[in-house]
């Protein structure tokens, strides 16, 4: 996540700089991290022979919270939150991944959208500023997220304590918006040398996913 800009409670500060210039004295034991990615930061292109193309375009605003020590710098909470980012979006891929099914060539549609899993999460009692996260797809419940914490974990968690509120699921007019721009990605037909009457089609497939918080 090079060229990545953060402000720290609406600050720009030196990341070898403390949180808290007092830690015995700070009145608040929270901070706010902001992550700006330009991305429209010009990258170098490698040209390379490509027989298929997959173009993933992903979109986000999304909320998260991170722990660190109090004696941290803040550096250390930025790349907190950027780790924390990372495995999240990761792991909501890999589940958006294998909950998908497979689509025979030539009757998929040029472009698809999809929304990546939501968060729900609960506390560790004996540690409330750590949070444990699971996943849940749009027809899943906090009641879900209650059983897997139990299953997976061995938490006995009350719903009371689950917090499903991070992100909310887009409406379907809100992802017609973000597909009606997508409808003009170019599909490339390619035909195979060996053999005339063989045909290799390469899809470029410009995957929207969207988090609403």
């Amino acid at each position: 996540m090079n060229g990545l800009k953060a402000l720290v409670n609406g600050e720009m500060r030196n990341e070898s700089e403390q949180l808290f210039k007092d830690v015995k004295k700070k009145k608040i034991d929270t901070i706010d991290v902001q992550l700006f990615v330009d991305t429209s930061e010009n990258k170098e292109n490698s040209c390379e022979p490509q027989v298929a193309t997959n173009l993933h375009e992903v979109s986000f605003d999304i909320e998260i919270r991170a722990a660190v020590p109090a004696k941290s710098n803040v550096g250390s909470a930025i790349t907190a939150v950027k780790h924390h980012l990372i495995r999240s979006l990761t792991a909501r891929a890999e589940l958006q991944y294998e909950s998908m099914d497979v689509v025979e060539e030539g009757s998929a549609a040029p472009c698809s959208v999809h929304q990546m899993p939501r968060p729900a999460t609960t506390i560790l009692h004996t540690h409330p500023a750590i949070l444990l996260s699971d996943y849940l797809f749009e027809a899943d419940t906090v009641e879900d997220a209650q059983k897997n914490f139990d299953e997976l974990l061995g938490l006995k968690t009350s719903i009371e304590h689950i917090d499903e509120g991070w992100e909310r699921s887009l409406e379907i007019e809100e992802m017609e918006t973000i597909r009606a721009p997508l409808d003009d990605t170019p599909i490339a037909n390619l035909r195979s040398k060996e053999d005339d009457n063989t045909h290799i089609f390469s899809l470029l497939i410009a995957l929207s996913v969207i988090v609403g918080v």
